[in-house]
Formats: structure tokens, C-alpha cells, sequence
């Protein structure tokens, strides 16, 4: 009797068309459902959104606030452009994080400060307990 191969591959990408007819998944979701690679999900999306099996239905923030996750769903349709932030979004977004790195700026300062006293204070410790030992012997 022959041995039936089946590749993992196979059994990922059904899950993966599956889920697309279920409903609407980011890449992501993809992943986490196939336990695919996220390049790996990419490449099949990719391929199949060109093929016209599925379309860009919505865009989704990314860890940054960013909106570059597209959100694919089955079946042909016209894709939905990739909305554009307003110069003044650029911009408050710009001040943010000249904000957040002057901030971490000013910690990382403070923490070089305060190891260096604590150091002193263990040398100070470390004499006086020497001076001690060395007063009873």
C-alpha cells in the first residue's frame, strides 16, 4: 500500500483559504493561524491577491500607529487605497518622538549619575569595615 504525502505547506495554505472564507485576517492573523512564516503568509497573499482570488478590504495600525497591515477578504473586488496622514498628523507625530528620545535622553543621564555615587558609597562602606577589622586585631 502506497504512503499518502502530504506537505505541510498544503495543509497551511487550506487553513489559510479557509480562514479567508470565514471572514476578513491581516497577514498576521495568517500567521498565527497557519503558523506560517509572516514572509511565507506574505508571498501567498501576495500571489494571490495579483491572481484576483483576494482584495485589499481595509488598512490596520501597526505597532506604531501606523496604518500598513492590509486586511484581505476572499473573492474579487476593488481594493481599498491606503489612507494618507495629514502633514499636521506628520508633523505632531514627528514631535512625539523628538519628545520621547530627549525624555530617554534625560534618563539615561540620570542613571549614569547615580551608579557612580552608589559606587562611591560601597568603597566608603568597604574602608570603614576594613578600619574596623583592622582596629580589633
Amino acid at each position: 500500500m502506497k504512503k499518502k504525502v502530504i506537505r505541510v505547506n498544503a495543509i497551511a495554505i487550506a487553513e489559510m483559504l479557509k480562514a479567508a472564507q470565514e471572514g476578513i485576517y491581516t497577514s498576521w492573523e495568517l500567521v498565527e493561524i497557519t503558523g506560517l512564516t509572516i514572509n511565507t503568509v506574505r508571498g501567498y497573499m501576495n500571489v494571490l491577491h495579483k491572481a484576483g482570488v483576494v482584495h485589499v478590504c481595509d488598512w490596520e495600525e501597526d505597532a506604531r500607529g501606523n496604518r500598513t497591515r492590509k486586511v484581505y477578504k476572499l473573492g474579487a473586488g476593488k481594493d481599498v487605497k491606503k489612507p494618507k496622514l495629514s502633514q499636521q498628523e506628520v508633523n505632531r507625530r514627528y514631535r512625539e518622538r523628538i519628545k520621547a528620545l530627549k525624555l530617554m535622553k534625560d534618563l539615561n543621564a540620570i542613571k549614569t549619575v547615580q551608579p557612580a555615587a552608589s559606587t562611591r558609597r560601597i568603597k566608603e562602606a568597604m574602608a570603614s569595615n576594613e578600619s574596623s577589622f583592622a582596629s580589633r586585631a
